[in-house]
């Protein structure tokens, strides 16, 4: 069990839980990460196969993806890792500017700035015309120039 805003991997148990999805314990791992808030709700960070580690420290990608689309001249954008010398990974954004507007790297660098931890702030920013998606429309990620996809073990 974690504290109060501690982030942690999902386990679900209940009665509509196979046991054999549960394993020994029961508990299934559902892949995801989450966290709860002071009052029980649970809020869903994303998949924990979608976490950058860099420098030891785990990333969320949705948190920092959030923060980016908060900013009007943004219109999509995805978050994941890019091979770092130093660090492992470093979080990475590909952005799609929003109709009529013009995205400066160094403009979106600085309203990052007070918003994310230092090691959560993009490293490398991508503008690009459209976000690689399957015919469904979801992201894949895979796809995205420059992403790192080495599992860590």
């Amino acid at each position: 069990a974690l504290a109060h805003g501690e982030e942690g991997a999902l386990e679900i148990l209940g009665p509509t839980v196979s046991p054999s999805a549960g394993g020994e314990t029961g508990w299934f791992r559902s892949g995801d990460i989450g966290r709860l808030d002071e009052a029980g709700r649970l809020t869903v960070l994303g998949r924990r196969d979608d976490v950058i580690v860099t420098g030891g420290e785990n990333v969320s990608p949705s948190e920092v993806e959030a923060v980016l689309l908060g900013i009007d001249s943004i219109a999509e954008v995805a978050v994941g890792p890019v091979a770092d010398p130093r660090w492992g990974q470093a979080v990475a954004a590909w952005v799609v500017p929003a109709a009529g507007c013009a995205v400066e790297i160094e403009a979106l660098r600085e309203r990052c700035a007070p918003l994310l931890a230092p090691h959560k702030r993009p490293r490398k920013l991508t503008v690009m015309d459209s976000l690689p998606r399957t015919s469904l429309g979801k992201l894949r990620r895979a796809e995205l120039p420059g992403i790192d996809r080495r599992k860590e073990k």
